[in-house]
């Protein structure tokens, strides 16, 4: 199995969250299509050509939902998966995956090895993972540390679990998908350590060798996988940026492979080729319209240059991110691009006269600051329970420019004679 298209509502946080961590971590695509996202019409294509479809809903009829597709559709009802463990809800998934033949008993067994590791290190996944992987650069060495302890005991307990099954890295045809997940910690695990500038646990190379190795032994059983990691490890690691290009290419030959050329439009960003960037991007969101960072880095490569591009792609952020916004579950990253494309509408609207607009898109961004402070993403979760999560928005607001919001609001208030609502801004 190599890729799933899974549909959810933003508010199901927990579920939605688990399924996404777990499907990756095992090295299988997952094409994300939130229900409750007013963004435009989603690539059917992409989303058909997946092996399974899983939908998490609240109803009891789905017949409408992919009628065509019954042999790969699986339903999940909301109110019964949220009474059971996150190891029942994932192993009933994959059960529906066996009773309609998407995986035979080897594949099952090997996600389900994989699967128990997952659940029994659950909190430290995820506490590795939102406060490491999709968090910022951390300032209290104290944190740095705990997280690192973190991917250090999940990476050994994977390490365990293949040698007591007698999993080796390579030489052999199976288990492709524990293996995949052990590479794929490690790789977080040296990521981290770059980011928070420690010594990596294992060397660049290793990795990379060892996506090669078990790419060529596998075929096409995970599709790209293991050479997308690859050019992860290359890029991100190695800073091998011809290498990585190379691989990404290499990984172009489907129709959902919008996180390839996403990568693609960073490299030629970081080259200042913008108008290389801008075809990459398009291409990402053309392939999945619900990409906010495609979306988001388009917008920049387009400032200055097509203001309507420009403004397009920052109000599709706010429209895919809007839902979370709204019930208060944006992740700590997401605050910054949905705050960010409300700042940079603003400019643009200043830029071309159309104040009372800038002011509105500054109104907002106001309004996003302020919900920091509402924002209930990492407690539902219980990231860490002996966490004080005044932390966490003390470091979302960090990455928040709030002394640019409060000049321009100010400015932008007095030129349109609204007084009181300078004042608003004043007392940030």
């Amino acid at each position: 199995m190599r890729l799933v298209s899974f549909f959810y509502p933003s508010t199901e946080v927990k579920l939605s969250i688990n399924f996404l961590l777990y499907f990756k971590l095992v090295g299988i695509y997952i094409l994300e299509v939130q229900t409750d996202s007013t963004i435009g019409e989603q690539n059917d294509e992409a989303i058909l050509s997946a092996d399974a479809i899983v939908y998490l809903t609240h109803e009891d009829d789905n017949s409408t939902i992919c009628t065509n597709e019954e042999t790969k559709l699986v339903t999940i009802d909301c109110r019964i998966a949220h009474r059971e463990s996150e190891y029942d809800f994932l192993l009933n998934i994959l059960h529906e995956f066996f009773s309609k033949k998407i995986i035979d008993e080897n594949e099952f067994d090997d996600l389900k090895l994989a699967l128990q590791i997952f659940c029994e290190f659950n909190s430290d996944y995820l506490n590795a993972t939102f406060l490491g992987k999709y968090y910022f650069e951390h300032q209290f060495k104290k944190r740095i540390y705990e997280i690192h302890s973190k991917y250090s005991t999940i990476g050994i307990e994977f390490m365990n679990t293949l040698k007591k099954h007698n999993i080796p890295i390579w030489g052999e045809n199976k288990y492709i998908h524990c293996r995949y997940a052990f590479i794929n910690i490690l790789f977080d695990f040296d990521l981290f350590c770059k980011k928070n500038r420690l010594n990596y646990y294992i060397e660049a190379n290793s990795l990379c060798n060892a996506c090669s190795r078990i790419d060529s032994e596998c075929g096409d059983f995970l599709g790209n996988s293991f050479k997308v990691l690859e050019a992860q490890i290359y890029e991100q690691l190695l800073e091998d940026v011809t290498k990585a290009f190379q691989l990404y290419v290499d990984c172009c030959d489907n129709n959902y492979d919008a996180y390839v050329y996403f990568c693609k439009g960073e490299m030629m960003y970081r080259k200042k080729e913008m108008d290389r960037a801008v075809n990459y991007y398009i291409q990402g969101t053309s392939y999945y319209p619900q990409y906010y960072r495609a979306w988001f880095k388009l917008g920049i490569c387009s400032l200055g240059k097509d203001d309507n591009q420009a403004l397009s792609a920052f109000n599709n952020v706010i429209r895919i991110l809007d839902s979370k916004y709204e019930n208060n579950v944006l992740r700590a990253i997401e605050f910054e691009y949905f705050y960010n494309s409300y700042m940079n509408i603003a400019d643009i609207e200043r830029r071309l006269g159309n104040y009372r607009n800038a002011l509105s898109a500054c109104d907002e961004a106001l309004k996003t600051y302020k919900s920091v402070y509402e924002n209930i993403f990492y407690s539902i979760l219980k990231i860490d329970k002996f966490m004080d999560y005044k932390e966490i928005r003390s470091d979302i607001l960090s990455h928040l420019d709030i002394q640019k919001l409060k000049k321009d609001g100010i400015e932008l208030s007095i030129m349109l004679d609204l007084k009181d609502n300078a004042l608003l801004y004043a007392e940030l």
